[in-house]
C-alpha cells in the first residue's frame, strides 16, 4: 500500500498523517516475512529462501522508493537516502549476459533459464514480463542495458517474439502481444516504455493497439482479471492520452488519445481541458503538442499542471513526426547514486561439478563508479579477504562468498552484502540414471540433483525439489566400484494444498553384481487426511544389515495417484516431489 499512499502524499492529499504513514511504512518495510529482511541485508531474495524472490525483490525495490519520496518531501533525508539507495536493488537481479530479471541461488544464478518459462521464480508471469519492472529508475535500467536503443530493440523482442509459454499454468497470463501480457499487472506500464527509448512513437502504436485489440462491450470485453478496477483504469487513462509509470512520482506519459474531447472537473471550479485534432482511427501518432496555448516538447506532463486547471492540446497524423522533436521521459532516478553496490555473481551457473571447476566472478559496472574491484573469501577461513583479478580453479567440494567494492572520487568506499556460491564436487563413481522425465519448471540443479548433496527445505517454490507429475519415480545408481552401505533412502515433500503427495510406496532393490537384483525393502507412507497441516519434507530409509559391498541401486517411488475425495482437486493428477537420494 506504501505506493498509494505515497503517490497520494506527493499529490498533496494533505489529509494524510504523514509523520505517522511514514513510520507505519518503514516499519511495514522491516517485519521478517515474505523475504523482507533478506532483502534489507542482501539487496535481493534468494531462490532457496523464499519463493516469487524475483517478483519480491523488484517490487520491494519499488516500494522502498515510494518510501524515499515520502520521507524526501517531509524533510527527512538520511531516511530519503536510505530507501533511495535500496530502490536500486532491482540491479542486483539484473543478469547483464541476457538483459533478463533472473532468480539468484545466493551468489549464482537459478538455471535453467527460459524467459518463457512460468514458474514460482516470478508471481503471475515469466522474466519477459518482470524484467522491466523497475519504474522508479527506467533510465537507470536503459543506461545498464546499454542506451536508449538497446531498450527500445529489448521492447521490440517483447511485442514480436512468440507468445507461446513454457512451464507450469498459469490462467492470468493472458491478453498476450508476443510476450506482453495485457492481462496482467507486470506488463502494463511497458508500452509507454518507449517514450524512454530513442523510438518514443512506438508508445502511440502499441497503446494504440492494446486499446482496439484489448477491450470489447461484450461481456468478456476485458482480457484480464479487473483486479481493484485496473483493467478499466488502464483503459480510461490510456484514451485521455495519460498514462502514470511510476506512482509516487507525480509525472504522466503521454500515449496515443483516443477521444476527441475531455473535461477533468477539479476542485475550486478548475477544469482541465483534453483536446485532440486530426482524430481518426489511423492518425495514431503525436505531432504536436500543446499546453495551454505554447508548444510542449516533452513526452510528459506534471501532476500540477492538470490540477491548476488548464487546456492540454494534441495534433495527431498517420506518420510520426519526420524529426524528432519530442525530448525523451526521464525517470525519477535516472543514475545510480546513494552509494549503492550491485552485489557480484558467479558466472558459473552449475552447482555440481565433475574433477575441477573453473571459477569466475563479476559484477555490474554501472557506469558512473569511479574504481570498482571484487573480493572473495573461502567460507572455511572468512578471516582472509582475497582480491579477484582473474578466474581460479578449485578440486573439491568449496564454499565461497564475494562482495563488490567501489571508491568514490572523493575517496570514499562503499561495499555490497557478501554473498554465497556453494560448489558440490560430484562422486566420480556414482551414476544416476533417471528413467521418469521431470517437470522442467521443477528441474533443481538438473540431472544430478537426486545425488548432489543439497537437500530441498518444506517450501517445493524454492527451486531444490524435483517435481514428477502424474507418474511414479524410478532411478537407478551405479557404482563404479562396488560399495558398502548401511542405509538407503530417498527425501519426499508433502503439501496436499498444492497437489503434492508422499509416494504410495517406495521400494528399494540392490545388486552386489550390477545385473542380478534382490528386494532390500518396501515402505509405505501414512494416508493423507484433509485436516493439512503445512508442507513437510520426509525421508524415508531402509536399512542394509549384509556384509557385502553393493553394485546398484533400484529406487521405485509410485506416485500417489488422483486427489482424493477431500481434496479440491478430487479426481485430478498430484505431483511427487522427491529430493535427496540418500546413501551412507
Amino acid at each position: 500500500s506504501v505506493s498509494v499512499i505515497a503517490d497520494a502524499y506527493l499529490k498533496n492529499a494533505t489529509r494524510i498523517n504523514a509523520e505517522k504513514a511514514l513510520e507505519a511504512m518503514i516499519f511495514t518495510s522491516k517485519i521478517n516475512e515474505l523475504g523482507k529482511s533478506e532483502f534489507r541485508k542482501k539487496g535481493f531474495i534468494s531462490s532457496q529462501n523464499e519463493p516469487e524472490s524475483v517478483s519480491k525483490t523488484l517490487e520491494y525495490a519499488y516500494d522502498d522508493f515510494c518510501i524515499a519520496q515520502m520521507a524526501a518531501k517531509l524533510g527527512k533525508n538520511d531516511i530519503a537516502e536510505e530507501y533511495y539507495r535500496s530502490s536500486l536493488s532491482f540491479l542486483n537481479v539484473y543478469d547483464p549476459s541476457s538483459k533478463f530479471m533472473r532468480a539468484r541461488r545466493g551468489g549464482q544464478w537459478f538455471s535453467p533459464f527460459d524467459p518463457s518459462e512460468v514458474n514460482f521464480n516470478y508471481t503471475e508471469a515469466n522474466s519477459w514480463q518482470y524484467s522491466l519492472y523497475a519504474p522508479q529508475a527506467i533510465s537507470v535500467l536503459a543506461e545498464t542495458m546499454g542506451g536508449k536503443s538497446s531498450l527500445s530493440m529489448w521492447l521490440d523482442q517483447l511485442f514480436q517474439t512468440n507468445s507461446a509459454l513454457k512451464g507450469r499454468d498459469q490462467v492470468d497470463i493472458t491478453g498476450l502481444i508476443g510476450q506482453y501480457a495485457h492481462g496482467n499487472e507486470p506488463s502494463h506500464h511497458m508500452a509507454y516504455l518507449y517514450n524512454y527509448s530513442d523510438q518514443p512513437a512506438r508508445t502511440q502504436f502499441y497503446v494504440d493497439s492494446i486499446l482496439k485489440t484489448m477491450y470489447t462491450t461484450l461481456p468478456d470485453g476485458l482480457s484480464g482479471n479487473e483486479d481493484c478496477g485496473q483493467m478499466s483504469a488502464w483503459y480510461v487513462l490510456s484514451a485521455l492520452g495519460l498514462y502514470q509509470v511510476t506512482p509516487s512520482h507525480p509525472f504522466y506519459d503521454f500515449g496515443r488519445p483516443i477521444i476527441d474531447h475531455a473535461v477533468i472537473n477539479l476542485p475550486d471550479n478548475k477544469k482541465f481541458e483534453i483536446k485532440v485534432i486530426n482524430n481518426t482511427l489511423s492518425n495514431k501518432y503525436i505531432q504536436s503538442v500543446k499546453l495551454n496555448n505554447k508548444t510542449y516538447n516533452t513526452l510528459q506532463i506534471n501532476h500540477s499542471d492538470i490540477v491548476n486547471g488548464g487546456a492540454l492540446e494534441f495534433t495527431m497524423g498517420p506518420k510520426p513526426p519526420k524529426s524528432e522533436h519530442f525530448s525523451s521521459s526521464v525517470s525519477a532516478i535516472n543514475k545510480v547514486d546513494y552509494g549503492f553496490v550491485p552485489v557480484p555473481f558467479f558466472t558459473n551457473e552449475q552447482r555440481l561439478f565433475d574433477d575441477s571447476l573453473r571459477v569466475d566472478i563479476s559484477a555490474l559496472n554501472i557506469h558512473s563508479y569511479a574504481k570498482r574491484s571484487i573480493e572473495y573469501r573461502f567460507t572455511k577461513d572468512t578471516t582472509k579477504i582475497l582480491k579477484f583479478d582473474k578466474p581460479f580453479y578449485i578440486h573439491s567440494s568449496t564454499q565461497l562468498q564475494s562482495r563488490s567494492t567501489y571508491q568514490d572520487d572523493k575517496g570514499k568506499q562503499f561495499r555490497s552484502a557478501w554473498v554465497d556460491a556453494e560448489f558440490v564436487k560430484k562422486d566420480p563413481n556414482i551414476h544416476l540414471i533417471l528413467k521418469t522425465e521431470y517437470a522442467p519448471q521443477y528441474a533443481a540443479s538438473g540431472k544430478d540433483a537426486l545425488i548432489d548433496g543439497i537437500m530441498g527445505g518444506n517450501e517445493y517454490r524454492t527451486g531444490d525439489w524435483q517435481g514428477f507429475w502424474a507418474t511414479d519415480l524410478l532411478a537407478e545408481i551405479n557404482f563404479d566400484e562396488a560399495r558398502m552401505l548401511k542405509k538407503i533412502g530417498l527425501s519426499c515433500l508433502e503439501d496436499t494444498k498444492s497437489w503434492i503427495f508422499l509416494p504410495k510406496s517406495i521400494k528399494i532393490m540392490i545388486s552386489y553384481d550390477g545385473q542380478n537384483y534382490l528386494p532390500l525393502g518396501e515402505l509405505t507412507s501414512e494416508l493423507p487426511t484433509a485436516n493439512y497441516s503445512g508442507a513437510k519434507a520426509h525421508t524415508y530409509a531402509l536399512e542394509h544389515k549384509g556384509d557385502r559391498a553393493i553394485k546398484s541401486i533400484k529406487i521405485i517411488a509410485a506416485n500417489f495417484g488422483k486427489c482424493p475425495e477431500w481434496h479440491i482437486g478430487k479426481g485430478n493428477d498430484t505431483w511427487l516431489f522427491v529430493d535427496e537420494i540418500l546413501l551412507k
